[in-house]
């Protein structure tokens, strides 16, 4: 592995830590506050909008200006926006709410320009041929992360508050800035030119507008799922405790961190079939985390279908970074900005939907969009496979 490779993994690794805590801690903080959950979606969809638009503009700047300074800085920003979020508690109610729509925006905003920034990274690094292994370890150790950060939510909370907790993840921050700084940088930087417009999206290839689509869908369900439904899910439906949820989605964050690396592997060598079989399992195993009550066997439901998406997601993500090859810069951002679009409409709509269905549809809407993304897959395999035979 080489050293700059190894860098990045780690200062992913520890950066995701603090955003695992924070990716449960978060809205369980705020339900504890007394504020209702399309309040928290509003907050949150707020914020998605915002960090969208900023990190797509980073990581295309990147192209001209370098990767490195934009990581670093966002690693920084990251520190602010913990530092506020502990401080909440010294304000009133509607002052804090305030403070915390600020905090969040920053949060979202420099966790984008990290996970981008290292995808372009990543993909600097590797080679065509092994794509699927260099994105499923950099997938590994933001996943691994995650699972640490909510299994020392559910150690730490025992024993000491969430603002304390807090100071010690700066901890980590700091770390995480010492490995990027060591990650290297890109050596030819493009001359600057227009960072956006409608035409650099008409104008890119049928196949990467399809991926784009492709991940679009997919992001709508991780949002929804994932990253805003979960938490809330477990506490609400199953009635877990804070330590509790923290606890089940931490090992169903660490089995997806420990499985990505050998997921890529296996996407490099049998190609989409793994993607059609993981997304089979993550299919049955949403029906049935929407069909229980009974919390067991919801988490062992859950920790399967992470499982899955430990071999499924590498293959997004290695075709995300083939199609983006003549300018990843740009095009890699592109998909952040609709991954934002699409978390914003998730938490702001989130809410009104939970008016008119049960909260378990979350799971059925997964499992639903799976299968739709087997079939957009094969096509877009087959799309590729056209383009380069007409290209010979």
């Amino acid at each position: 592995m080489q050293p700059q490779f190894r860098s990045i993994i780690i200062g992913k690794l520890l950066a995701s830590i603090v955003s695992g805590f924070l990716l449960v801690g978060l809205p369980l903080y705020l339900l504890g506050l007394g504020m209702s959950i399309p309040e928290i979606g509003m907050i949150f969809g707020i914020a998605s909008a915002l960090y969208s638009i900023i990190s797509f503009y980073l990581g295309s700047l990147s192209e001209h200006s370098g990767r490195l300074k934009f990581v670093l800085i966002a690693i920084c920003i990251m520190a602010i926006a913990v530092l506020m979020f502990s401080s909440l508690p010294l304000f009133a109610i509607s002052t804090a709410v305030i403070l915390f729509t600020i905090a969040k925006i920053l949060l979202n905003m420099s966790e984008s320009v990290i996970w981008v920034i290292s995808q372009i990274r990543i993909a600097d690094l590797s080679k065509r041929s092994n794509l699927g292994g260099s994105f499923g370890s950099l997938l590994g150790s933001s996943s691994s992360g995650y699972g640490i950060g909510m299994l020392l939510g559910a150690f730490l909370l025992k024993l000491i508050s969430f603002q304390a907790i807090l100071f010690i993840l700066l901890a980590f921050l700091a770390a995480s800035f010492m490995f990027y700084r060591n990650s290297g940088d890109i050596r030819k930087k493009k001359q600057q030119g227009r960072i956006f417009s409608v035409s650099k999206i008409l104008k890119t290839p049928y196949a990467y507008k399809l991926v784009l689509a492709f991940n679009t869908l997919l992001l709508f369900e991780i949002y929804i799922v994932d990253i805003f439904g979960l938490p809330l899910y477990e506490k609400e439906a199953l009635g877990l405790s804070s330590a509790q949820a923290f606890l089940v989605l931490g090992l169903a964050w660490l089995f997806y961190g420990l499985f990505s690396g050998y997921g890529g592997k296996l996407y490099d060598r049998h190609g989409i079939k793994v993607y059609i079989i993981a997304s089979i399992g993550i299919s049955l195993s949403s029906v049935l985390m929407a069909l229980t009550k009974n919390p067991v066997l919801f988490s062992l439901a859950l920790i399967a279908s992470y499982i899955m998406f430990s071999f499924s997601d590498p293959v997004r993500f290695a075709i995300m970074g083939f199609v983006s090859e003549k300018n990843r810069g740009m095009l890699m951002s592109f998909f952040s900005l609709f991954a934002g679009i699409a978390g914003s409409i998730v938490f702001i709509s989130f809410g009104k939907i939970l008016e008119f269905l049960d909260f378990n549809f979350i799971f059925f809407l997964r499992a639903v969009t799976e299968v739709i993304s087997v079939f957009m897959i094969a096509y877009i395999i087959k799309v590729i496979r056209s383009t380069k035979a007409a290209a010979r």
